[in-house]
């Protein structure tokens, strides 16, 4: 109950609510799923979203960015001239 009172964004429970927030129905938080795309191109949209998120989560810098990735400096280098991120 504590859980749900936390969690719910208004200020009534309902189903939907329970559901939602202990499981049992699956909700789409997100708009990377695109019926009409194959896989590696959501999956590059993703890596794109997430490294440009963490750059400007780190203000730009590049090794901070890869630290907090867990990734090789040169790896993230490399994935983001793959991707066409710029610096």
């Amino acid at each position: 109950c504590e859980r749900l009172v936390i969690l719910s964004p208004g200020d009534t429970i309902d189903a939907g609510n329970v559901r939602r927030l202990l499981g049992g129905e699956r909700s789409v938080e997100s708009d990377l799923y695109r019926p009409d795309a194959p896989m590696r191109e959501m999956v590059a949209d993703a890596e794109r979203r997430i490294i440009r998120d963490a750059l400007d989560a780190h203000g730009g810098n590049v090794t901070k960015t890869a630290s907090s990735l867990d990734l090789e400096r040169s790896h993230l280098y490399k994935k983001m001239r793959s991707l066409g991120i710029e610096r």
